[in-house]
């Protein structure tokens, strides 16, 4: 498990200051004075945002023992460019594990292999983000009715991030199709 230069030294002492642009969370792991620190029940001596990272910390060391990893609304309470840094060390360490990523962020998911919609508990779509983005998908409508963008690409024009999240789920895509 790496924690970008947030280094321990062998005795669990902090090894050297990590700075917001070194680290993955910015100051969110400055709070971490040594691998023996003390967790109070519930975590109450740490914000939200940093059990958040513990807990995600944890379940990447675990991870050797299990091919899935579960994150529900993991990065919540992070700012959202901590959150895409967690998320790049996420997939960067898990090699080849199943990762079920529950979020409401659109960011987070759009480089997935695929996501799920969900409405009111009822799935409305479950593809390649890629896919559910596209302008001309065929079988998106019923013949002869207008062409209806999907749930997912709705969200996405809301968002007022669009192009920003198209160009990411595209870029994805491209990368699973040169490792392959």
């Amino acid at each position: 498990m790496a924690a970008p230069s947030f280094e321990l030294s062998q005795n669990g002492s902090n090894a050297g200051e990590a700075t917001p642009e070194d680290n993955a969370t910015g100051q969110n792991l400055q709070f971490i004075t040594s691998l023996d620190m003390e967790v109070k029940e519930g975590g109450k001596n740490f914000s939200t945002g940093q059990r958040q990272l513990l807990a995600i910390a944890r379940a990447i060391l675990k991870l050797e023992n299990s091919a899935l990893l579960i994150l529900d609304e993991s990065t919540a309470s992070l700012d959202a460019e901590s959150d895409e840094k967690i998320q790049a060390t996420i997939r960067s360490e898990i090699g080849n594990s199943t990762i079920l990523c529950i979020a409401h962020r659109l960011k987070t998911i759009i480089d997935y292999d695929k996501v799920l919609v969900l409405s009111d508990g009822e799935v409305l779509e479950f593809d390649e983000p890629w896919k559910l983005l596209l302008d001309d998908e065929e079988g998106n409508q019923e013949p002869g009715q207008a062409k209806k963008p999907s749930a997912f690409k709705e969200l996405c024009l809301k968002s007022g991030h669009y192009e920003e999240l198209k160009q990411a789920a595209l870029q994805a895509k491209e990368l699973r199709s040169i490792s392959q």
